[in-house]
């Protein structure tokens, strides 16, 4: 049996494609059941000591915002999100960040004419995670100068979500995408300019997922999702921007307007999941990142050009799925038990499931019709 052929034929078989989900599926649910720890008193994540120094960095820092010395803040969240990394969050987003950046170099066949150049991908990953030192600085920024803080009323909560999480995540992700523009717009490939922006918005949600992680947050509810979230977000608006350098005159209006529509949706979306009043509405949620994952896929199709690669695209995209699900499914049993992992990861898996099911419909190698 040639391994080449098998491939190209079995990767794109609903059958095999299906044995192998499942088959990822049941291994991380035996790992988890391996790992998961004795007993879960509650669901509050605690991960370690604070290390040396990390409580006389922040009382700096909070004496840098109090006396409005900027500069000086600006300086210290290096060293802030330095001390903020833990290493199993941080190799569960390497993990999963791996398998997303696999999916996204494929998707730009790279090989091709105007496909995607994987280490100016790589390179925007990177971007990404720095993307988080504005995104920081903007959090404290506007805390103090906006008096932009979360509160039990839906006014001031959606006012933080959409003016504070939506438009300073996206507006940093987009800042970081910047250096990369040049390039693209030298190449004049749409393709590339989404992907190497999916890529920026993929190396931000690694890290925010660390941050968040490290803080001892309840995030697992958002974990499955984020990734794909900034990297569609991001995707898409920096694709909007890149046509709007190519052709100002037409597309600079809609670009503004894609912007501004992201964050919008971005803190909606955020919103409908945090905000106590609105938790009735959390399926707008689920609706708001099914959207957002079909408008990208539905971009990414544009450009794909037959045949595919020797193991396909689908092939390539379920496969992260899993991963991300029974790797986090493994690294939350290990600290609350299987039980509780489990609860926390089947509501993020629907709407997983649901993104699966637009990238079958939308992509080429479809094995869905309707």
């Amino acid at each position: 049996m040639q391994l080449q052929p098998y491939l190209r034929s079995h990767t794109r078989q609903p059958q095999f494609l299906g044995r192998m989900v499942l088959a990822i599926l049941v291994v991380g649910l035996v790992l988890a059941y391996l790992v998961q720890a004795p007993a879960a008193v509650d669901n509050v994540i605690v991960l370690r000591e604070s290390p040396e120094g990390y409580e006389q960095h922040h009382d700096q820092m909070r004496q840098f915002i109090a006396e409005r010395e900027w500069w000086q803040l600006w300086w210290a969240i290096p060293r802030s999100m330095w001390l903020d990394i833990v290493p199993g969050p941080a190799l569960l987003a390497a993990l999963t960040g791996a398998c997303w950046f696999a999916f996204a170099v494929q998707a730009g066949q790279p090989y091709r004419t105007g496909g995607i150049r994987w280490p100016l991908a790589a390179v925007a990953v990177v971007l990404g995670v720095l993307s988080i030192w504005p995104t920081l600085f903007a959090i404290y920024w506007q805390e103090y100068e906006w008096n932009l803080v979360l509160g039990n009323d839906v006014r001031q909560g959606l006012k933080f979500f959409i003016l504070g999480v939506g438009l300073r995540e996206e507006l940093s992700k987009l800042l970081l995408f910047l250096p990369l523009v040049p390039w693209i717009i030298r190449r004049g490939s749409e393709r590339e300019a989404l992907l190497v922006a999916a890529c920026v918005g993929l190396g931000f949600a690694m890290e925010e997922n660390i941050g968040k992680f490290s803080q001892g947050q309840d995030t697992s509810a958002r974990f499955l999702t984020a990734n794909f979230f900034h990297m569609a977000a991001t995707g898409l608006c920096g694709l909007a921007l890149c046509r709007a350098i190519w052709n100002p005159r037409q597309r600079l209006g809609e670009a503004i307007a894609i912007v501004l529509l992201v964050i919008f949706v971005h803190g909606m979306y955020d919103a409908l999941l945090v905000l106590p009043d609105l938790r009735l509405y959390s399926m707008g949620a689920f609706i708001l990142f099914v959207l957002l994952s079909y408008q990208f896929f539905h971009e990414l199709r544009t450009w794909w050009e037959a045949p595919g690669e020797t193991i396909s695209l689908t092939a390539t995209f379920l496969a992260s799925v899993a991963i991300v699900i029974a790797a986090t499914l493994v690294y939350l049993s290990s600290l609350v038990g299987l039980q509780l992992a489990a609860k926390s990861v089947i509501a993020p898996a629907v709407s997983l499931g649901a993104m699966v099911y637009m990238f079958l419909r939308e992509m080429p190698e479809s094995i869905i019709d309707v």
